[in-house]
Protein backbone atom coordinates (compact mmCIF):
# COMPACT_ATOMS: atom_id res chain seq x y z
CA UNK A 1 0.00 0.00 0.00
CA UNK A 2 1.53 3.31 -1.11
CA UNK A 3 1.80 6.05 1.53
CA UNK A 4 0.41 9.36 0.31
CA UNK A 5 1.73 11.24 3.34
CA UNK A 6 5.24 9.89 2.77
CA UNK A 7 5.04 11.01 -0.85
CA UNK A 8 3.87 14.48 0.20
CA UNK A 9 6.77 14.82 2.63
CA UNK A 10 9.22 13.59 0.00
CA UNK A 11 7.94 16.08 -2.61
CA UNK A 12 8.14 18.93 -0.09
CA UNK A 13 11.75 18.00 0.66
CA UNK A 14 12.58 17.84 -3.05
CA UNK A 15 11.10 21.31 -3.57
CA UNK A 16 13.13 22.64 -0.63
CA UNK A 17 16.29 21.14 -2.13
CA UNK A 18 15.50 22.71 -5.51
CA UNK A 19 14.87 26.06 -3.82
CA UNK A 20 18.16 25.90 -1.91
CA UNK A 21 20.09 24.92 -5.05
CA UNK A 22 18.44 27.75 -6.95
CA UNK A 23 19.31 30.26 -4.22
CA UNK A 24 22.95 29.13 -4.12
CA UNK A 25 23.17 29.35 -7.92
CA UNK A 26 21.59 32.83 -7.93
CA UNK A 27 23.91 34.18 -5.23
CA UNK A 28 27.01 32.72 -6.91
CA UNK A 29 25.91 34.16 -10.23
CA UNK A 30 25.49 37.66 -8.80
CA UNK A 31 28.80 37.51 -6.91
CA UNK A 32 30.73 36.25 -9.95
CA UNK A 33 29.03 38.48 -12.52
CA UNK A 34 31.66 41.29 -12.27
CA UNK A 35 34.42 38.80 -13.01
CA UNK A 36 32.46 37.33 -15.93
CA UNK A 37 31.80 40.83 -17.29
CA UNK A 38 35.50 41.68 -17.08
CA UNK A 39 36.34 38.47 -18.97
CA UNK A 40 33.61 39.23 -21.53
CA UNK A 41 35.04 42.74 -22.06
CA UNK A 42 38.55 41.36 -22.60
CA UNK A 43 37.27 38.76 -25.06
CA UNK A 44 35.33 41.47 -26.92
CA UNK A 45 38.44 43.63 -27.20
CA UNK A 46 40.44 40.63 -28.41
CA UNK A 47 37.73 39.74 -30.93
CA UNK A 48 37.69 43.31 -32.26
CA UNK A 49 41.45 43.34 -32.70
CA UNK A 50 41.41 39.94 -34.40
CA UNK A 51 38.55 40.85 -36.73
CA UNK A 52 40.48 44.07 -37.48
CA UNK A 53 43.46 42.17 -38.90
CA UNK A 54 43.15 43.52 -42.50
CA UNK A 55 45.05 46.79 -42.96
CA UNK A 56 42.11 48.71 -44.45
CA UNK A 57 39.95 47.95 -41.40
CA UNK A 58 42.19 50.16 -39.26
CA UNK A 59 40.80 53.25 -40.99
CA UNK A 60 37.72 53.58 -38.70
CA UNK A 61 39.99 53.83 -35.65
CA UNK A 62 41.57 56.92 -37.20
CA UNK A 63 38.24 58.67 -36.53
CA UNK A 64 37.95 57.51 -32.91
CA UNK A 65 38.36 54.38 -30.84
CA UNK A 66 34.61 54.12 -30.22
CA UNK A 67 33.79 54.60 -33.89
CA UNK A 68 36.24 51.85 -34.80
CA UNK A 69 34.70 49.61 -32.16
CA UNK A 70 31.22 50.29 -33.53
CA UNK A 71 32.34 49.45 -37.06
CA UNK A 72 33.93 46.16 -35.96
CA UNK A 73 30.91 45.16 -33.85
CA UNK A 74 28.77 45.87 -36.93
CA UNK A 75 31.21 43.87 -39.04
CA UNK A 76 30.77 40.87 -36.75
CA UNK A 77 26.99 41.41 -36.72
CA UNK A 78 26.93 41.43 -40.53
CA UNK A 79 28.90 38.17 -40.63
CA UNK A 80 25.80 36.43 -39.21
CA UNK A 81 24.11 37.08 -42.56
CA UNK A 82 27.15 36.56 -44.78
CA UNK A 83 27.84 33.26 -43.02
CA UNK A 84 24.30 32.11 -42.15
CA UNK A 85 23.39 28.95 -40.30
CA UNK A 86 22.55 25.81 -42.19
CA UNK A 87 18.87 24.91 -42.25
CA UNK A 88 19.18 22.17 -39.62
CA UNK A 89 20.88 24.60 -37.20
CA UNK A 90 18.15 27.23 -37.29
CA UNK A 91 15.56 27.65 -34.55
CA UNK A 92 12.35 29.60 -34.30
CA UNK A 93 13.89 32.07 -31.84
CA UNK A 94 16.74 33.16 -34.13
CA UNK A 95 14.76 36.01 -35.67
CA UNK A 96 13.76 37.51 -32.31
CA UNK A 97 17.33 37.21 -30.99
CA UNK A 98 18.69 38.99 -34.06
CA UNK A 99 15.99 41.65 -33.71
CA UNK A 100 16.98 42.36 -30.10
CA UNK A 101 20.65 42.39 -31.09
CA UNK A 102 19.75 45.00 -33.72
CA UNK A 103 17.89 47.09 -31.13
CA UNK A 104 20.86 47.18 -28.76
CA UNK A 105 23.33 47.82 -31.60
CA UNK A 106 21.17 50.74 -32.75
CA UNK A 107 21.20 52.05 -29.16
CA UNK A 108 24.99 51.66 -29.18
CA UNK A 109 25.26 53.82 -32.30
CA UNK A 110 22.78 56.36 -30.94
CA UNK A 111 24.49 56.81 -27.59
CA UNK A 112 27.94 57.26 -29.15
CA UNK A 113 27.04 59.45 -32.15
CA UNK A 114 24.24 61.73 -30.96
CA UNK A 115 23.58 64.51 -28.49
CA UNK A 116 22.61 61.82 -25.95
CA UNK A 117 26.30 60.99 -25.58
CA UNK A 118 27.33 61.54 -21.93
CA UNK A 119 30.00 64.13 -21.19
CA UNK A 120 31.96 61.80 -18.92
CA UNK A 121 34.28 59.52 -20.88
CA UNK A 122 34.13 56.95 -18.07
CA UNK A 123 30.32 56.80 -18.22
CA UNK A 124 30.45 56.58 -22.02
CA UNK A 125 32.86 53.62 -21.92
CA UNK A 126 30.72 51.78 -19.35
CA UNK A 127 27.57 52.36 -21.43
CA UNK A 128 29.39 51.32 -24.61
CA UNK A 129 30.54 48.02 -23.12
CA UNK A 130 27.09 47.37 -21.61
CA UNK A 131 25.35 47.83 -24.97
CA UNK A 132 28.07 46.06 -26.97
CA UNK A 133 28.07 43.03 -24.65
CA UNK A 134 24.26 42.87 -24.67
CA UNK A 135 24.39 42.93 -28.47
CA UNK A 136 26.90 40.08 -28.37
CA UNK A 137 24.68 38.16 -25.92
CA UNK A 138 21.70 38.16 -28.27
CA UNK A 139 23.87 37.43 -31.29
CA UNK A 140 25.33 34.51 -29.36
CA UNK A 141 21.83 33.10 -28.85
CA UNK A 142 21.45 32.91 -32.64
CA UNK A 143 25.07 31.97 -33.38
CA UNK A 144 26.32 28.61 -34.57
CA UNK A 145 30.01 27.95 -35.38
CA UNK A 146 30.95 26.77 -38.84
CA UNK A 147 32.59 23.41 -39.51
CA UNK A 148 35.68 25.13 -40.89
CA UNK A 149 37.13 28.62 -41.25
CA UNK A 150 39.62 30.17 -43.62
CA UNK A 151 41.19 32.83 -41.37
CA UNK A 152 43.99 33.98 -43.65
CA UNK A 153 47.61 33.17 -44.38
CA UNK A 154 49.48 31.13 -41.75
CA UNK A 155 46.25 30.15 -39.94
CA UNK A 156 45.04 33.71 -39.69
CA UNK A 157 48.27 35.42 -38.72
CA UNK A 158 48.23 37.49 -41.92
CA UNK A 159 45.30 38.71 -43.98
CA UNK A 160 44.92 37.23 -47.46
CA UNK A 161 44.79 40.31 -49.74
CA UNK A 162 43.36 38.35 -52.69
CA UNK A 163 40.00 37.41 -51.17
CA UNK A 164 37.37 38.59 -48.70
CA UNK A 165 36.57 35.05 -47.59
CA UNK A 166 39.05 35.16 -44.73
CA UNK A 167 37.70 38.55 -43.59
CA UNK A 168 34.15 37.26 -43.19
CA UNK A 169 35.30 33.99 -41.66
CA UNK A 170 37.49 35.86 -39.19
CA UNK A 171 34.59 38.16 -38.27
CA UNK A 172 32.30 35.18 -37.75
CA UNK A 173 34.93 33.36 -35.67
CA UNK A 174 35.54 36.52 -33.63
CA UNK A 175 31.81 36.84 -33.01
CA UNK A 176 31.77 33.37 -31.48
CA UNK A 177 34.67 34.30 -29.22
CA UNK A 178 33.09 37.60 -28.15
CA UNK A 179 29.59 36.22 -27.56
CA UNK A 180 30.28 33.08 -25.52
CA UNK A 181 30.41 34.73 -22.07
CA UNK A 182 27.64 37.34 -22.60
CA UNK A 183 25.36 34.66 -24.03
CA UNK A 184 26.02 32.39 -21.06
CA UNK A 185 25.25 35.24 -18.64
CA UNK A 186 22.04 36.06 -20.49
CA UNK A 187 21.00 32.42 -20.36
CA UNK A 188 21.85 32.13 -16.66
CA UNK A 189 19.91 35.23 -15.66
CA UNK A 190 16.98 34.16 -17.85
CA UNK A 191 16.84 30.87 -15.94
CA UNK A 192 17.06 32.66 -12.59
CA UNK A 193 14.15 34.99 -13.34
CA UNK A 194 12.13 32.28 -15.05
CA UNK A 195 12.32 30.27 -11.81
CA UNK A 196 11.04 33.04 -9.53
CA UNK A 197 8.22 30.72 -8.49
CA UNK A 198 10.82 28.72 -6.55
CA UNK A 199 11.67 31.70 -4.33
CA UNK A 200 8.62 31.24 -2.13
CA UNK A 201 7.36 28.34 -0.05
CA UNK A 202 4.29 26.55 -1.35
CA UNK A 203 1.05 26.51 0.59
CA UNK A 204 -0.40 23.34 2.07
CA UNK A 205 -3.12 23.34 -0.63
CA UNK A 206 -0.54 23.59 -3.40
CA UNK A 207 1.49 20.72 -1.95
CA UNK A 208 -1.70 18.67 -1.67
CA UNK A 209 -2.53 19.36 -5.34
CA UNK A 210 1.00 18.44 -6.45
CA UNK A 211 0.90 15.24 -4.40
CA UNK A 212 -2.50 14.26 -5.83
CA UNK A 213 -1.32 14.78 -9.42
CA UNK A 214 1.85 12.75 -8.92
CA UNK A 215 0.04 10.05 -6.96
CA UNK A 216 -2.72 9.61 -9.54
CA UNK A 217 -0.28 9.72 -12.47
CA UNK A 218 1.70 6.96 -10.76
CA UNK A 219 -1.54 4.97 -10.70
CA UNK A 220 -1.95 5.32 -14.46
CA UNK A 221 -4.34 8.29 -14.74
CA UNK A 222 -3.26 10.80 -17.38
CA UNK A 223 -5.89 13.56 -17.28
CA UNK A 224 -5.23 14.47 -13.65
CA UNK A 225 -4.19 18.11 -14.07
CA UNK A 226 -7.43 19.00 -15.84
CA UNK A 227 -9.37 18.18 -12.69
CA UNK A 228 -7.74 21.06 -10.77
CA UNK A 229 -8.82 24.74 -10.73
CA UNK A 230 -7.16 26.66 -13.57
CA UNK A 231 -4.74 28.74 -11.47
CA UNK A 232 -3.59 25.75 -9.44
CA UNK A 233 -3.31 23.57 -12.53
CA UNK A 234 -1.01 26.16 -14.14
CA UNK A 235 1.23 26.22 -11.07
CA UNK A 236 1.38 22.42 -10.86
CA UNK A 237 2.19 22.13 -14.56
CA UNK A 238 4.95 24.73 -14.21
CA UNK A 239 6.52 22.85 -11.30
CA UNK A 240 6.31 19.51 -13.08
CA UNK A 241 7.70 20.93 -16.33
CA UNK A 242 10.55 22.90 -14.72
CA UNK A 243 11.62 19.99 -12.54
CA UNK A 244 11.05 17.50 -15.38
CA UNK A 245 8.87 15.25 -13.22
CA UNK A 246 6.19 14.87 -15.93
CA UNK A 247 6.01 15.23 -19.70
CA UNK A 248 3.26 15.74 -22.31
CA UNK A 249 1.78 12.54 -23.71
CA UNK A 250 -1.15 12.31 -26.15
CA UNK A 251 -2.84 15.59 -25.08
CA UNK A 252 -2.29 14.71 -21.40
CA UNK A 253 0.70 14.20 -19.10
CA UNK A 254 2.61 11.22 -17.80
CA UNK A 255 5.47 10.70 -15.40
CA UNK A 256 8.92 11.17 -16.89
CA UNK A 257 11.75 8.86 -15.92
CA UNK A 258 12.84 11.43 -13.34
CA UNK A 259 9.29 11.45 -11.95
CA UNK A 260 9.15 7.66 -11.85
CA UNK A 261 12.43 7.50 -9.95
CA UNK A 262 11.11 10.13 -7.57
CA UNK A 263 7.93 8.16 -7.01
CA UNK A 264 9.82 4.94 -6.37
CA UNK A 265 11.78 6.73 -3.66
CA UNK A 266 8.78 8.48 -2.11
CA UNK A 267 5.88 6.02 -2.14
CA UNK A 268 7.27 3.00 -0.32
Amino acid sequence: MYSRQRLRTHLANELDNERNDHMVFSVCLVVLTPAFLALAALLLIGAIFYADLPLFDHLPFAVSVLFGGNVLVGFMFLSMFIRPKQDWQRSGDDRSHLMWAGVFYAALLFITHSDARPDSMGALIVIWFALALTTMAFLGKAYAPRDGYYLGVWNGAIDDPFTFEDDWDRAHFSLGMASVVPQALLQAYSEVFASRWLWRRFSEEELDALTDVMYQAWGGKSDVVGQLPKARAELVLRILAELKWMRPHKHAVELSQVGKDLMKAGVK
